[in-house]
């Protein structure tokens, strides 16, 4: 049997740049974008600009570049999320001060952000059920 390359490899472009929502359980979500996508690489690029004249970025400040990637970059939202019982919204500060924290939070994220099986394309014709539109009465 032949391998499809569609089938395997096929994933979501769209959802890759725009972001896709997780469901985590609990009614907590979060919306992520692909770690190789547009804005996350343009986040990358201007947090390491300033440091272009070095032989060697700094084991500290590439960790907090990485964090701050993944919060600007690779997040786009979340619900659901509390921190001592405080409910929190997103927002990039808060995703930097929370994956700064929360190490494996970060990993999570970042594992969730590289993986090729979080934006894997729909089956085409799972898409097309999931899309056309119910009929009056049904």
């Amino acid at each position: 049997m032949a391998l499809d390359l569609k089938k395997e490899f096929g994933t979501d472009r769209d959802a890759e740049e725009e972001g896709k929502r997780i469901d985590l359980g609990d009614g907590t979500w979060i919306v992520v974008r692909r770690f190789s996508s547009k804005a996350c690489r343009r986040v990358r690029e201007r947090l390491e600009r300033p440091y272009g004249k070095l032989a060697k970025i700094p084991e500290k400040v590439m960790e907090d570049i990485l964090t701050r990637q993944i919060a600007e970059g690779v997040i786009v939202d979340w619900g659901g999320i509390e921190e001592g019982g405080e409910p929190l919204d997103y927002s990039v500060d808060t995703a930097v001060r929370v994956l700064g924290s929360y190490s494996d939070l970060r990993e999570q994220i970042f594992s969730l952000s590289v993986s090729m099986e979080t934006f894997k394309a729909e089956d085409d014709a799972k898409a097309a059920k999931k899309s056309k539109p119910r009929s009056a009465g049904t």
